[in-house]
């Protein structure tokens, strides 16, 4: 009798394990499920973003109309390695591209980029950059105004002077060109953040075109920008030149 009831036991245990395995299995079942519903939904959030669309307006449809007569419109940005500092594909300059040719379907839309790299605004006017831009005669100028690498290098002072040279060569030789200023990211560094903030009254000053994209950033940065913040530039871009 006892060993009857000894093995009615083992046969329970045994059942209940088998049960709870299968409870296991289904919960597991209904989780890996659930993952895969919400999949679809992050992959459709970044198609929306890659697919953000603009109407022609602002300041670029002033450029465009301005030149309407030309076959080509050429969009240039120079600046630091900051520009360049993701794959060409994602860079801020080749995320403008497709918007620009998209809006001025009537032109042919070209783009170059000029890395100055490391060198300071003191460098670049040294070395023939400036030439090289009015050479190259582009409809659309966007630059990154060296402050990256002027910073820790060279006095605000110079810097600031370097760059009225720049504009004032710029302006008087590429009188139909729109010249936008815009920044490199942000940095958590006090001497960065003043040093920028003295570009950018420096700016308003004189009435150059500043798109500060900086306010649209989550948060500041301490290497070079990623793809993400790449975007984030372009788009800031985009809304400063047609809005």
């Amino acid at each position: 009798m006892k060993q009857f009831f000894y093995y009615i036991m083992i046969l329970s245990s045994i059942i209940i394990i088998f049960l709870g395995y299968l409870h296991y299995g289904q919960q597991l079942t209904t989780v890996v499920s659930d993952s895969a519903d919400h999949e679809p939904e992050l992959a459709s959030q970044d198609i929306q973003e890659e697919q953000t669309s603009y109407e022609l307006g602002g300041l670029l449809e002033e450029v465009a109309k301005q030149n309407e007569d030309e076959e080509e419109f050429l969009l240039m940005v120079i600046g630091s390695s900051a520009v360049t500092s993701v794959e060409e594909s994602s860079s801020m300059p080749q995320l403008l591209l497709p918007q620009f040719k998209s809006l001025l379907a009537s032109q042919d839309v070209a783009l170059t980029v000029i890395d100055v790299n490391n060198a300071t605004s003191s460098e670049v006017l040294a070395d023939n950059y400036i030439d090289k831009i009015i050479k190259n005669n582009p409809d659309l100028l966007v630059i990154e105004p060296f402050l990256l690498n002027d910073y820790d290098q060279l006095p605000v002072e110079d810097s600031l002077s370097n760059l009225e040279t720049v504009m004032s060569e710029l302006e008087e030789q590429l009188s139909d060109t729109l010249i936008v200023l815009s920044p490199a990211h942000p940095l958590d560094d006090d001497g960065y953040l003043t040093f920028t903030d003295k570009i950018k009254a420096f700016s308003a000053k004189h009435e150059y075109l500043y798109a500060d994209h900086w306010e649209a950033w989550p948060t500041v940065a301490n290497e070079l920008p990623n793809e993400q913040w790449h975007r984030i530039w372009s788009d800031y871009l985009m809304d400063f030149l047609v809005n």
